[in-house]
């Protein structure tokens, strides 16, 4: 009888538990302890670098890693999002490359450091579960997250892996220096890893950014455009600052580009800001007067001419110049072709969907945009290589995410300042 008793609530309890319940304890679990072994090794590294228990830290590591392979894999069944399986993917792409050479512990802990360490930052995220919401300790850990979150999984991973890619070359040096296809499964399941990091940071950005409007009354639109206005014209002192001591022909041919690009897009933003102020519309001042259509025409058609000013540029003295040239002239057309059709349509066609007009003009602006980044890439110099590609990720992201909403366009503009540097640093290095 008392065994039946026990047995039945045993069963109940059983029944109370969720899945979501043995995640989040699990992973609580391997995140204190990714956590104690990281302040463990720390301390050894400062007090007694040379002594003998680092080696024993990194076994600790190796077998915690072991541990969380196998959470993942059971995990991996039960993940409802694809963000979740993605990342779980990505880490057996390192487990594989990892167990196929058997690498040491020396050179396996260059990876399983800072991938278990970007584990702390789950311990947050896993007791905001558990914490009263609406509770100054709720809020507090939120907090403890977002900045566990930036320092480990953003900061860190990008200096210790992505950033520090010698790394890569002394493993690949040493155990797969001809197998490209396992050498391209590790790079590329660093880089998904990171690429989703910068992902949901993003949209942490974005909960974050909406509850401080909801206190905050900021005029988005109006602001974006302000600063809008002189973002662009960053680029000339800074293309002057990187070409003041080689003035040749392809710097001023980049040189032009960025001066068009300045000068359209102070007086589109500057004319968009009056209407907003005048007329207090955030939704149609594409369409309020001819002269404001033409400056976003303007705008449109200097985009484009500084993106192909800048393929010029890049590819100057190469031999490729005419075929490069030829590629990026096709796309060119076909979206200036598109993206005055869809002007045309805006006053002609009597349903007028403003929604649908941006959307489609931001298709057909990106297009030639992305062929000429990924022509600019092929040709560029190992040392601007991976600051660039992750800059046009971001890019990619925020217009996905908008985590700041309509202020989402003032970052965007300033991650072109910075990705125009390091092209101008790349012809530079030519």
């Amino acid at each position: 009888m008392l065994c039946n008793i026990i047995k039945n609530l045993f069963k109940n309890r059983l029944k109370s538990i969720e899945i979501l319940d043995i995640q989040n304890i699990s992973l609580f679990v391997i995140s204190l302890y990714s956590f104690f072994l990281c302040i463990y090794y720390n301390l050894i590294l400062l007090f007694n670098p040379n002594n003998q228990d680092s080696l024993d830290i990194i076994i600790k590591f190796d077998t915690l890693s072991s541990i969380v392979s196998l959470y993942l894999f059971i995990d991996f069944f039960f993940s409802k999002t694809y963000s979740s399986i993605l990342h779980h993917s990505c880490v057996f792409g390192i487990i594989l490359y990892n167990n196929y050479y058997d690498l040491s512990l020396e050179d396996r802990f260059i990876f399983l450091y800072p991938l278990l360490k970007t584990e702390i930052s789950s311990i947050f995220y896993i007791l905001k579960y558990w914490i009263p919401s609406n509770t100054i300790i709720y809020n507090v850990n939120i907090l403890l997250f977002y900045l566990s979150f930036l320092k480990f999984r953003i900061y860190d991973f990008y200096y210790e892996i992505i950033y520090n890619n010698i790394y890569f070359d002394i493993v690949f040096k040493k155990y797969s220096e001809l197998n490209y296809i396992l050498s391209s499964i590790l790079i590329v399941s660093c880089y998904i890893l990171y690429t989703l990091n910068l992902y949901w940071f993003l949209i942490m950005n974005k909960i974050i950014f909406k509850k401080i409007t909801n206190f905050i009354n900021i005029k988005t639109d109006i602001l974006s455009n302000k600063i809008s206005c002189y973002i662009h014209i960053m680029n000339i002192p800074l293309l002057y600052y990187i070409y003041r001591y080689d003035i040749n022909q392809k710097n001023i041919i980049d040189l032009i580009g960025v001066i068009i690009l300045s000068t359209t897009s102070y007086k589109y933003y500057k004319d968009v800001c009056g209407i907003l102020y005048y007329k207090k519309n955030e939704d149609c001042y594409i369409r309020q007067n001819e002269q404001n259509i033409l400056l976003f025409l303007n705008d449109m058609l200097s985009i484009n001419t500084r993106s192909f000013l800048v393929i010029i540029t890049n590819y100057y003295n190469t031999e490729y110049l005419f075929c490069i040239l030829s590629i990026s002239v096709v796309f060119l057309f076909l979206a200036n072709y598109n993206c005055i059709v869809n002007i045309l349509k805006l006053f002609i066609v009597s349903d007028k969907n403003i929604i649908n007009f941006y959307t489609n003009h931001n298709i057909c602006i990106s297009i030639p945009i992305i062929i000429d980044t990924l022509l600019l890439f092929i040709n560029l110099p190992a040392e601007v290589l991976i600051p660039f590609l992750l800059i046009n990720i971001t890019i990619i992201l925020l217009s996905v995410v908008e985590p700041f909403y309509k202020l989402t366009h003032v970052i965007i503009n300033l991650l072109l300042v910075l990705q125009n540097y390091y092209i101008c640093l790349s012809s530079s290095i030519k």
